[in-house]
This record gives C-alpha cells, sequence and structure tokens, in this order.
C-alpha cells in the first residue's frame, strides 16, 4: 500500500492496463464500434428519461463492465456523459420551440413579465388553479383553460418528443421562480414555457375543470340511474 500514491502516477499501471487486455479479451472505450454503441445507449436514456449524472454514470460503468470495456477515469466519463445530455437538451429545446410564431413567442415571453401595481406576472397566476368545488371555482378554471387555450400553443406530434421530458420542463415552469426562468438561455426558456402550456391545455387544467365540474359539492346527492330520486342523507 506504501507504492500505491507512486503506482497511480507511474508509467507501469498503463503495462498492467494492457496485459489485462490482452488476458481477459477487454477492449478500449476508444474504438470506434464501442462508443458508437455507448453513445447510442445512452442517447436513448437520455432522451427518454430524466436520470440524474449520477444514475447515468452509474448505468454507464455497469454497461462498461458487462460488455468487458476497460473502464476510463471519472472525470472522463462524466465529461463524456455531460456532452451526450447536452446534445439531448439541444435537441428538446429546438424541437420543442418549433413552429412557434413570433407573436406567440411574444406572448409566451410576456407570461414573465410583471404588471405594473401587480405583485404577480400572468404565469404565476396560471400555475394558481381552483382549489374548492364550486360552480365559481368551475367558472374560474375555464377561463384559466381558456386563457391557455388562446396562446394556441401545440407540440408536434410527428416529433414524438417523450412525455416524460415534457412532463420535466412542464414541472420546473411550475415550481420555479420567474426570476429563475428569466435566467435561463433563450432557446431554453422558450421551451421551457412550451412544455408548461402544453401540459396545462392538455392535462392538468382539463382535469382540473372536470373534477370541478363532475364532482357534487357537499349536502347534495347524485341521482341515481334509472331516474330515482336518492335517499336524502
Amino acid at each position: 500500500m506504501d507504492g500505491l500514491p507512486a503506482y497511480r502516477v507511474g508509467e507501469q499501471r498503463w503495462e498492467h492496463a494492457a496485459e489485462i487486455r490482452d488476458r481477459y479479451d477487454d477492449v478500449e472505450i476508444t474504438e470506434r464500434r464501442v462508443g458508437w454503441r455507448l453513445t447510442r445507449w445512452l442517447y436513448a436514456l437520455c432522451w427518454t428519461g430524466t436520470d440524474r449524472p449520477s444514475v447515468l454514470f452509474e448505468r454507464a460503468t455497469t454497461w462498461l463492465v458487462m460488455h468487458k470495456v476497460l473502464l476510463p477515469g471519472c472525470s472522463t466519463l462524466e465529461r463524456y456523459i455531460a456532452r451526450v445530455r447536452s446534445r439531448v437538451e439541444e435537441r428538446l429545446w429546438r424541437w420543442l420551440g418549433r413552429g412557434i410564431s413570433r407573436d406567440q413567442q411574444t406572448r409566451l415571453e410576456g407570461l414573465l413579465e410583471v404588471p405594473a401595481g401587480s405583485r404577480r406576472s400572468p404565469l404565476d397566476r396560471l400555475r394558481t388553479g381552483p382549489v374548492t368545488i364550486s360552480s365559481r371555482s368551475l367558472v374560474l378554471a375555464l377561463r384559466r383553460l381558456q386563457k391557455v387555450r388562446a396562446l394556441g400553443i401545440q407540440v408536434p406530434t410527428a416529433t414524438r418528443i417523450p412525455a416524460t421530458r415534457v412532463a420535466a420542463l412542464a414541472r420546473f415552469a411550475g415550481a420555479a421562480k420567474v426570476t429563475a426562468i428569466l435566467r435561463l438561455p433563450t432557446r431554453r426558456r422558450l421551451a421551457t414555457l412550451v412544455a408548461f402550456v402544453h401540459d396545462l391545455v392538455s392535462h392538468r387544467a382539463g382535469r382540473r375543470a372536470r373534477r370541478v365540474g363532475c364532482t357534487p359539492a357537499r349536502g347534495v346527492q347524485r341521482r341515481p340511474q334509472g331516474g330515482q330520486e336518492g335517499a336524502p342523507t
């Protein structure tokens, strides 16, 4: 153990790596077919999921061991994963921004502006929906849904963007401060707002409006099937 620090910086470790490769038929990560397969596999993971870099690092390490590939240095693998994730995110932001006109982009950016005399932005108001079950809440929910649909934001189905990625961006927009969203790069900010509006109009707002409108108020019993009145509670 006393010679371990010297071994780490010496040249003998490279000779041992070559011996291990020859003895156990391991391959280097720099081989073209290995790099292509790993990149394709890791790209698919990043495109369809939202795993953290630490989870991707562990899964990539397992993949390398299973395919008998000599493990690279930790920092090398970390940078490799970061580059793949960056490519995936750029592709996601670019596809979400497709088909968004300049007028729509202006209206989306307007969601982040706080009107004079107010403390809340339009985005804050859209993020807060009705929580009580009443006719007034139903009207508010429908008006809120109408405002969102008026933006005319739709994610092209032909692009087949994974729903998990859109939902992750929508969750970030629904929880982050407006100032944090404003600090995002333009392409990422636009993609975040598009994902938020798309998720709101296709899932949350619709479910909330149906729940408010279809759930009976307290003390009111649903009419049973057959046209007979239910017994009073």
